[in-house]
């Protein structure tokens, strides 16, 4: 195995670990012996436990931009790039449940263990959309609202539906979430309503 394809495989162990024991209680010596490396070989690839876990987060952001981006730059319209965009995203997450769960679940120790650089990446997959939104709103397809409030608007309602399919006693895939989501998005909840 190369280094790269060992340091995808301490991700994937990691994140698995965080995602079960939380930020705090997680044992590096515990994610090596999943991964079945020395928790020499952890250090070697990461300095620290903090270290680690800012990398978990960076990796799976990454994976959801490998994702999405590709089949956004192939698709021409508004709600074209919004449909491929909703469904990879939550596609991510579904095959992904304890990535999302680390960074639901941690919420401070987020914060707290990886600060200003959690930040940095997040909003750098968010304002992707800046474009494709300031496009939308030059050609009169969107109303003419602040565009960080539209994106923060609509990531919050995504990420609300993913928290409630996660805490959800009830066993469902979260695609079947998709139509809730476009119809408020693009109808809203109002029945006639009139202008």
């Amino acid at each position: 195995m190369d280094k790269k394809e060992r340091r995808e495989q301490i991700l994937a162990g990691a994140m698995e670990i965080f995602s079960k024991n939380g930020y705090r209680k997680t044992d590096v010596e515990e994610i090596a012996k999943l991964v079945g490396v020395g928790k020499g070989t952890m250090y070697r690839h990461f300095e620290s436990k903090r270290a680690l876990f800012l990398a978990v987060v960076e990796w799976g952001f990454d994976k959801i931009g490998e994702r999405i981006f590709p089949r956004v730059k192939q698709t021409s319209s508004l709600i074209g790039k919004m449909e491929v965009a909703l469904e990879e995203y939550l596609g991510f997450f579904e095959e992904n449940k304890s990535f999302y769960r680390t960074l639901v679940l941690e919420g401070s120790e987020i914060i707290e263990a990886v600060g200003k650089k959690f930040q940095e990446k997040y909003m750098t997959h968010i304002h992707i959309f800046d474009k494709i939104l300031e496009e939308a709103k030059a050609e009169g397809e969107i109303k003419n609202l602040p565009i960080e409030s539209m994106i923060r608007g609509l990531t919050g309602l995504v990420n609300a539906i993913i928290l409630k399919w996660l805490m959800s006693k009830e066993s469902y895939e979260l695609k079947d979430e998709i139509p809730v989501i476009k119809e408020i998005i693009f109808n809203g909840i109002l029945v006639n309503r009139k202008s």
